[in-house]
């Protein structure tokens, strides 16, 4: 559920429109015209796409305008007839055409020779778009002209409104189908605007009633706009929990941390009808059995493309495995222990360590109501010693002993772990479910496969 390492090189093409007319950039070129590339190096992970400060900055070099990247058109391992090709917004209102190059408006397309022929269906969808844009027909917001420049405004109000004074422009850190972040650097250090989509539509909300509960374990929040889905929160330091140099203090910290979120679940037991209201993720153990079968009858979409996720081995034993789950989502609601807010990212990618503390990051895409213990699932994916796993679990259950002894609870744990990681299936489920492109869905897709691996082996045994 991670980011593979890796460094490449990749030429990258962009679709500029013009500011003000529908109309796109082309350059000449060695066998006709082509849309402005520059080559992008040092990228990293298998979704580096979404990573687009380093788009902007290379076709802004290129060009000489202010650029920010309003969607991903293609990457070339998805589609190798076009490339890798990102859709721009420029901000220069009257921007100063490169030598030789020319604005083409949808006629003029038609008799372009191109140098690279299959770039002309994705100009004329780039149009088709555009056109639709000019309807106020529904997109994910920021990839929509002019979402940038009113987040932006919004964004430095704030800063100013907080007393900080920005000392540099609003750029743009990362996009892809599941959020777009903003960032603007001021006297008092960076803050961040993260807007999510319509699917995780909580995230303001709930991240913003956690950080005032508990402002030494989440980022301070600055504002928020749950209409537009948008949090604003101040930087915060520190590297990943698990690339913190001081090792001696990787498990205290996990101790800690697992304390912590034991408080929190407890406090916010009595108040799931408010997680309801603000439209976080229904992971009850009764939920989790009635959408077993849906997801089931999906499976088999993952067996198709070039490089499948799943074999068809491992679908027929997850689909041997559905009257068990049924029966353990029956059997762990049995133990009393009531549904509460659980984090179902919980690991140490999002979580910043410092020599002094350790901030919980990212309460969106796997965050629901759920029987607490499933967040465990998540935890043992970084502790796969079992010493170090009993001594994880019996800390997070030092919360709960007054609802059954501990020996009951670690059996309720057997049974949470698996439902665990039918949860995280479930909530990247949802992510395909959402129409991504072709990349941003072969992340979920991937995701959720590992998902229902890990599932397999952590099945009880009997």
């Amino acid at each position: 559920m991670h980011d593979q390492p890796g460094h490449e090189s990749r030429i990258s093409f962009a679709i500029i429109p013009h500011p003000h007319m529908l109309q796109v950039l082309m350059l000449p070129a060695s066998g006709g015209w082509d849309l402005p590339s520059v080559t992008l190096r040092g990228l990293e992970g298998d979704s580096w796409w979404r990573e687009v400060a380093p788009v902007n900055e290379a076709f802004g070099a290129l060009l000489g305008w202010r650029v920010t990247t309003r969607s991903c058109a293609g990457v070339d391992t998805f589609t190798p007839e076009v490339g890798t090709l990102f859709v721009l917004e420029l901000h220069d209102l009257a921007p100063a055409v490169p030598r030789g190059g020319r604005w083409v408006d949808v006629v003029g397309l038609e008799a372009l020779p191109l140098a690279i022929p299959a770039h002309r269906s994705v100009l004329l969808a780039e149009f088709a778009t555009m056109t639709r844009d000019l309807e106020m027909t529904g997109r994910l917001a920021w990839t929509r002209p002019g979402w940038f420049t009113t987040a932006a405004m919004w964004l430095e109000e704030h800063v100013h409104a907080h007393g900080l004074a920005p000392v540099g422009p609003v750029e743009q850190v990362r996009t892809w189908h599941w959020s777009c972040i903003l960032q603007v650097a001021t006297t008092e250090g960076v803050v961040y605007l993260k807007a999510a989509p319509p699917i995780y539509v909580y995230e303001p909300v709930l991240t913003q009633a956690l950080a005032q509960e508990y402002p030494e374990r989440l980022a301070p929040v600055l504002a928020v706009e749950p209409a537009q889905g948008w949090l604003l929160m101040a930087g915060v330091g520190g590297v990943k929990l698990r690339q913190h140099p001081d090792e001696a203090k990787y498990l205290p910290r996990w101790e800690a941390l697992l304390r912590d979120m034991t408080r929190i679940q407890r406090n916010y037991i009595a108040r799931v009808p408010e997680l309801v209201a603000w439209g976080c993720l229904d992971l009850r153990p009764a939920h989790l059995a009635d959408a077993l079968d849906p997801l089931l009858a999906d499976l088999a979409g993952l067996l198709t493309g070039r490089t499948p996720e799943l074999s068809i081995g491992e679908v027929a034993t997850i689909e041997s495995l559905a009257p068990q789950l049924k029966q353990m989502c029956v059997e762990l609601e049995g133990y009393g222990i009531p549904a509460t807010l659980t984090h179902g990212d919980f690991h140490s990618g999002n979580i910043l360590a410092t020599e002094n503390e350790c901030r919980v990051l990212d309460w969106a895409g796997f965050v629901g109501i759920a029987h607490p213990f499933c967040c465990l699932s998540v935890v043992f994916e970084e502790h796969g010693d079992p010493v170090i796993r009993a001594r994880l679990r019996d800390i997070y259950l030092e919360g709960w002993t007054d609802y059954a002894p501990l020996d009951q609870l670690r059996r309720a744990v057997d049974l949470a772990v698996p439902l665990g990681l039918l949860s995280g299936a479930l909530g990247h489920h949802l992510q395909v479910t959402t129409a991504p492109p072709l990349w941003d869905a072969a992340v979920a897709r991937a995701n959720l496969a590992w998902c229902l691996r890990e599932l397999i082996k952590a099945m009880p045994s009997g």
